[in-house]
């Protein structure tokens, strides 16, 4: 199956050509309509596919023209940062898509009034003169439109790499022998594959008030059991300025293992180390097949 990052670069993209066609405007509005809820569709499974993975709903949107629901489900679980703008974007892309694409609206606004059975000649005749009254509607909706394929193009670039912001209310206490530490764990299950990485970049965010202080780094690494040959999994560090902090002179990081069944893990440290500021952590997998899930366990030790 396509990748559903190029997925979703591929439906922006059918989007964009759609609002082209729309501003060329050779026809009138009414008549542009088929157009409207294809952007308006197109829009909706880019996001889709920029967050999602799951074959199974990828296949479901496939065949769907009305995501909405799919659409609100998976943004509502994303770790992705969002502002007010995305939301609204988000929101405004769903809301749209339910109204034009609806099973019996999107074949109304296709093939004007013949969808409703309506037998005698006039009304069965192909057209779109039914929605004219919705002129200043559809003029409305095509300005939404472009402000929020702007956004989506936006939203689609970072999908690409999903940032999990780790604050100090991510932590817990334990106790390990004489020791007690916070710990925080993030636990990624969905690896998500891009053209340039077997998986898409999942970089783990240390906010600002954590950089004061030195933390332990474990990342596990879990296969499944259709490995076949070694898997090389890898840790990044990043700093403050966004460089490779943990190179080994090569431009990859000098931390990782090749992985050939069960789990294996990498640690390093994060935080304040020595003269640097390490602030974004992220686990690497060169091949996604067979690899189940990454976990990450961020540790500090409390001196009383």
């Amino acid at each position: 199956m396509e990748c559903s990052y190029e997925l979703a670069e591929a439906m922006l993209k059918l989007a964009e050509k759609e609002l082209r066609i729309i501003r060329s405007r050779q026809y009138d509005i009414v008549e542009l309509s088929p157009h409207i809820s294809n952007a308006a569709e197109y829009l909706a499974k880019a996001l889709i596919y920029a967050i999602n993975i799951d074959e199974k709903i990828c296949e479901e949107v496939r065949k769907r023209h009305d995501v909405s629901e799919v659409l609100v489900k998976v943004f509502s679980q994303s770790p992705i940062s969002l502002s007010e703008d995305d939301v609204k974007a988000i929101a405004g892309i769903a809301f749209l898509n339910a109204m034009l694409c609806n099973k019996v609206i999107r074949a109304i606004v296709h093939y004007g009034v013949e969808p409703l059975g309506i037998l005698f000649h006039e009304a069965t005749r192909k057209t779109t003169s039914v929605l004219y009254e919705w002129k200043e509607l559809l003029e409305h909706v095509v300005k939404l439109l472009d402000k929020y394929c702007n956004k989506s193009r936006d939203i689609v670039k970072r999908a690409g790499t999903f940032v999990i912001e780790v604050t100090k209310h991510s932590f817990s206490e334990r106790r390990n022998g004489d020791r007690i530490v916070k710990h925080a764990r993030i636990l990624i299950s969905k690896l998500r594959p891009t053209a340039k990485y077997a998986h898409a970049r999942v970089r783990i965010r240390l906010c600002k008030e954590l950089l004061d202080k030195t933390y332990k780094v474990l990342v596990k690494f879990k296969a499944g059991n259709e490995i076949t040959t070694p898997v090389r999994c890898e840790v990044c560090l990043w700093d403050k300025n966004n460089r490779l902090a943990n190179d080994d002179g090569t431009g990859s990081p000098k931390d990782y293992v090749y992985l050939v069944g069960g789990e294996d893990k990498i640690i390093v440290y994060a935080g304040r180390v020595n003269h640097n500021v390490l602030c974004e952590i992220e686990p690497r997998v060169w091949k996604l097949r067979g690899i189940k899930t990454i976990e990450v366990i961020i540790e500090e030790e409390i001196k009383y």
